[in-house]
């Protein structure tokens, strides 16, 4: 990310300090989905994150990362609209993701929104399943789900947290 000294001004014009060099400086420019800043980025003709470019403008370039996200920049406040540049940390998804858990922020169970199953008819697959006599086949094809699912769910690799 190349970035002029027109960017810079006009970036941090669009960013609220009011609340001191320890608080969150909020984005008051416009923002994308999911509720993070963008800020168009004249001298790369592109939008880009606002918190990733305040992290560069702060630390230099964003080291480019493994995996498929590269390196992410998280929010040490959790607050997407921060761009203080104290609250901004490098790290991989998985980082982020552990992040989220530890936090309590990340979304699990029938309350994502994309969930076939609800937390009682998990309990059932399990139960039903751990007693045998039912195949993970036919439990799949009861709840509209693939077999696959369903190993996974009685594996603890999907729904972990419902016992």
């Amino acid at each position: 990310m190349i970035l002029t000294e027109r960017d810079r001004r006009r970036f941090w014009s669009k960013v609220d300090k009011s609340g001191g060099e320890k608080a969150c400086w909020n984005w008051i420019g416009k923002s994308v989905i999911r509720g993070y800043g963008s800020f168009w980025l004249a001298s790369e003709q592109a939008k880009r994150l606002a918190h990733r470019v305040a992290f560069v403008i702060e630390h230099g370039a964003i080291p480019k990362g493994e995996g498929p996200h590269g390196t992410v920049i998280r929010h040490t406040c959790d607050n997407r609209l921060c761009c203080n540049p104290l609250h901004l940390v490098s790290g991989s998804q998985y980082d982020n993701v552990k992040d989220a858990m530890e936090k309590g922020r990340h979304i699990k169970g029938e309350i994502q929104g994309n969930s076939k199953l609800t937390e009682s008819q998990v309990k059932e697959i399990k139960r039903r399943y751990a007693a045998g006599g039912v195949t993970q086949r036919a439990l799949g094809r009861e709840y509209d789900i693939g077999q696959w699912e369903i190993s996974r769910i009685v594996r603890g690799h999907r729904w972990r947290h419902v016992a």
